[in-house]
């Protein structure tokens, strides 16, 4: 097999190889959960707070939001501490985050993972308020 060489001459030792990709998600849109308040499809809401559960995730693996044009990065501080540059999340279950979000009939929760970022995400929990009418 023919490895390329790089500019000192030598193979290199490790190398990934691959095409840029950017995978975006959004989802239905959230509803209330409680029938005293009739169907949540338009009652105006606003997310909270987000809570991710992930697996091999790079720190910055993913980006959040209700919008696909406006995300966030991940908290920066975990458990009270900096995360150190570069750190991969074997496993990632944190503290709920807060969410900026605007009042809306249709409040959604939009990630986005861009290579060469690893990111595998289990499950999402987000919290919510609802503007019930009268």
């Amino acid at each position: 097999m023919n490895f390329p060489v790089y500019g000192n001459g030598v193979p290199p030792t490790n190398a990934v190889y691959g095409l840029p990709y950017t995978a975006p998600y959004k989802s239905t849109k959230l509803t209330s959960n409680d029938p005293r308040e009739g169907s949540g499809l338009t009652q105006k809401s606003r997310m909270d707070h987000m809570s991710l559960i992930m697996y091999n995730t790079h720190y910055q693996g993913v980006k959040y939001g209700t919008d696909l044009n406006h995300l966030d990065i991940l908290p920066l501080v975990e458990d009270g501490a900096i995360t150190p540059a570069d750190t991969i999340w074997p496993e990632y279950d944190h503290d709920a985050f807060e969410v900026n979000d605007i009042w809306s009939s249709d409040t959604r929760v939009c990630l986005q993972a861009q290579s060469p970022l690893p990111c595998t995400i289990l499950g999402t929990f987000v919290t919510s308020a609802t503007n019930v009418k009268a």
